[in-house]
C-alpha cells in the first residue's frame, strides 16, 4: 500500500487484508483515493470509504470482479472517470448528497447494477457513466442535473422506465440508445436539444412526450422504435435531425409545425415507415390540415388527360383484341368451307 500527502495512490491484492482488519490504520490521514487506486483487486468484496475522503479518483476500483457492495460517505463531491468501470458483480449503489458529478465511465459495464440512487446534489451524468448496466431497471434522475451525457444510458437493455426532470437541458447524443426495454419517456420543456441517436432502438417505445421548449431533435434521434405510432412535434422545434425517426415501422400519425414540413421532407426525417397515413400539419392561424390526405386527393383530381386517356385504352384492349380473335376466327372458317367445297 502506498500513500502520499493523503492520497491513497496505490493498494495491492495483500493489503486487502490489513483494510478488512484493522480499516482505521488503512484509511488514516486519507482524504482521496487516487487514480487506478484500488484497480484490479480481485480479492476485495466490499468496501465502505470513511468520512473524510472527498474524492474518488480516476479508475479508482476499475475492473475489481468481486466488488459486490460499496459505501460512499458524504463529503465526497466527485465520483472520477470508470471509478468503478467493470466491477462485473457490483449489485447496488448510493451516491451521497454533495456529489455533483458522476464521472464518464463511472459506472461502464456494472453488468448485476441494479439500483442506483443519485442525489440531488448532482449536476450533470458522465458520458457512458451508467453504459451497458444490463440489469438496471429504473432510474430516477433527480431535478439538480442539468446534462445527460453522450451515451450515459446506452445499451440498459433492461431499463423499463426513466424520470427526466425539469432542468435538464440537454440529453446527450445516444444517451437512452438500444435501452429495448424502455416504453415511455416525456421530454420537460427544460430540454433544447435531443442528441442524434439519444433513443435509437428502443424498440418497446409505443409513446413518447415532447414538449414545448425543445429546439433541436437530432439526427436518428428516435431510429428503430419499431412500435412507435404517435409524433407530436411542437412548435418550438426549429431543426429535426436526417432519419430522426425513420424505421419506426408502426408510426401512423405525426404532428408538426408547418415550418418543418420542407425539412422533414428533405431529411427523410420519417424514412422507412410503412404505415405512415397521416401528416397534421398546424398553420399559424390554428387551423390543421392533414398534408398526405390533401396531396392523395390532389393527384386525382388533377390526372393528366394523357394519363386518363392511356388507363381507357388498356381498359379497351382487352375488349379489341377478343374482337380481332373473333373476326380472325370467321375468316378461317370461310377459308375451310371454301377448300372443303372445292374438294368436292
Amino acid at each position: 500500500m502506498k500513500k502520499k500527502k493523503g492520497i491513497l495512490i496505490e493498494v495491492l491484492d495483500r493489503d486487502i487484508k490489513l483494510l478488512e482488519k484493522n480499516p482505521g490504520k488503512f484509511w488514516k490521514h486519507v482524504t482521496k483515493i487516487g487514480e487506478y487506486a484500488f484497480a484490479r483487486c480481485e480479492t476485495l468484496k466490499s468496501i465502505t470509504i470513511p468520512e473524510g475522503v472527498t474524492e474518488i479518483g480516476k479508475a479508482a476500483f476499475s475492473g475489481c470482479n468481486s466488488l459486490k457492495s460499496v459505501t460512499i460517505p458524504e463529503g465526497v463531491t466527485e465520483i472520477g472517470k470508470a471509478a468503478f468501470s467493470r466491477c462485473i458483480n457490483l449489485a447496488s449503489v448510493t451516491i451521497p448528497e454533495g456529489v455533483t458529478e458522476i464521472g464518464n465511465h463511472a459506472f461502464h459495464f456494472c453488468k448485476v447494477l441494479e439500483s442506483v440512487t443519485i442525489p440531488s446534489t448532482v449536476k450533470k451524468i458522465g458520458e457512458n457513466a451508467f453504459f451497458a448496466c444490463d440489469s438496471l431497471r429504473n432510474i430516477t434522475i433527480p431535478n439538480g442535473v442539468t446534462e445527460i451525457g453522450k451515451a450515459a444510458f446506452c445499451c440498459c437493455k433492461h431499463l423499463e422506465s426513466v424520470t427526466i426532470p425539469e432542468g435538464v437541458t440537454e440529453i446527450g447524443e445516444g444517451a437512452f440508445e438500444f435501452c429495448r426495454n424502455l416504453d415511455t419517456v416525456a421530454i420537460p420543456s427544460t430540454v433544447k436539444k435531443i442528441g442524434g441517436y439519444a433513443f435509437r432502438g428502443c424498440e418497446r417505445l409505443t409513446s413518447v412526450t415532447i414538449t414545448e421548449g425543445v429546439n433541436e431533435i437530432g439526427a436518428h434521434a428516435f431510429d428503430f422504435c419499431t412500435v412507435l405510432e404517435s409524433v407530436t412535434i411542437p412548435s418550438s422545434v426549429k431543426k429535426v435531425g436526417t432519419w430522426a425517426f425513420a424505421a419506426c415501422f408502426r408510426l401512423e400519425s405525426v404532428s408538426v409545425f408547418e415550418h418543418l414540413v420542407q425539412q422533414i421532407r428533405d431529411g427523410e426525417v420519417f424514412k422507412g415507415c410503412p404505415g405512415w397515413q397521416h401528416l397534421y400539419v398546424r398553420a399559424k392561424d390554428g387551423s390543421v390540415k392533414d398534408l398526405m390526405a390533401k396531396e392523395t386527393e390532389t393527384e386525382t383530381k388533377t390526372m393528366p388527360e394523357q394519363q386518363k386517356k392511356s388507363e381507357q385504352q388498356k381498359k379497351s384492349e382487352p375488349q379489341q383484341s377478343e374482337t380481332q380473335q373473333s373476326e380472325r376466327q370467321k375468316r378461317e372458317q370461310q377459308r375451310r368451307s371454301i377448300i372443303f367445297r372445292d374438294r368436292v
